[in-house]
């Protein structure tokens, strides 16, 4: 009775989970990629002369070069094995999202591969790895929301569970008030306001972090529809013609 309220906050902790597993093979995919970037051999371009690139210089520092980075990119950050699944894109529409516009077309299009260009590549790759890991952190926060809010919650559904098995003693004491549950409610909503404001400081997507976890679930707040939904199981045992609280509760 009651315990089927929680179920919310128990599928968001899966979410989350989920897309926390995920992330860090994101991270480590991006970390192997910007190593392999490192150890990538680039030549210096050449003095600049009235006549053509050589051919030998061209391929040395275009084709090869770039056919090397691409392999680096099938083989550390689409070869993740949730990849085909949340983003199934060729690489150049991936490399687009991720390194930018600019730094995909260079390495698709096998032009020279200098130094400056290595650079650029590797950094995106710092980059992409970099917001994954700050998001992470927001990720870690969620979970450790919704764990606390379960235990504080559970124990409200425990409380209201014996109230309502609960006879009065002799001496006219009884459960105590769905008040002072309700009350415990509030404050659990009141904690989990305050984590969703020090979210919104941290993005990694442009929706909201709920919007962007949750949007197969027919909430976006698990902690707050739990709430709302053990506020409303309280204000029905209050309803209640029988209820006869304990003298020590506050109506």
């Amino acid at each position: 009775m009651h315990t089927h309220a929680l179920a919310p906050i128990r599928r968001a902790d899966e979410i989350a989970t989920e897309e926390h597993t995920e992330l860090t093979a994101e991270i480590e995919a991006f970390d192997a990629f910007a190593r392999r970037v490192d150890d990538v051999a680039v030549r210096s371009p050449p003095a600049v002369s009235p006549g053509p690139p050589a051919v030998a210089d061209r391929r040395h520092s275009g084709v090869d070069a770039n056919r090397t980075v691409r392999r680096a990119y099938r083989e550390t950050v689409m070869d993740t094995s949730h990849y085909d699944d949340t983003y199934g894109e060729p690489l150049a529409e991936n490399a687009t999202a991720e390194l930018g516009a600019g730094v995909a077309t260079a390495i698709a299009n096998d032009v020279a591969f200098t130094p400056a260009l290595k650079s650029r590549v590797h950094d995106a790759a710092v980059a992409a790895r970099t917001s994954r890991e700050r998001f992470r952190a927001v990720l870690e926060s969620e979970t450790e929301s919704l764990r606390t809010a379960h235990a504080d919650l559970r124990e409200v559904v425990a409380a209201m569970r014996h109230d309502e098995t609960a006879a009065p003693h002799a001496d006219g004491a009884g459960p105590r008030s769905p008040a002072d549950r309700r009350r415990r409610c509030q404050r659990v909503a009141a904690d989990r306001q305050r984590t969703l404001q020090r979210q919104r400081r941290v993005s990694f997507v442009d929706q909201g972090l709920g919007q962007y976890l949750y949007h197969d679930c027919s909430w976006d707040h698990p902690v707050l529809r739990v709430v709302a939904t053990l506020v409303d199981d309280l204000a029905a045992i209050a309803d209640r013609p029988d209820w006869r609280p304990g003298p020590d509760s506050s109506a």
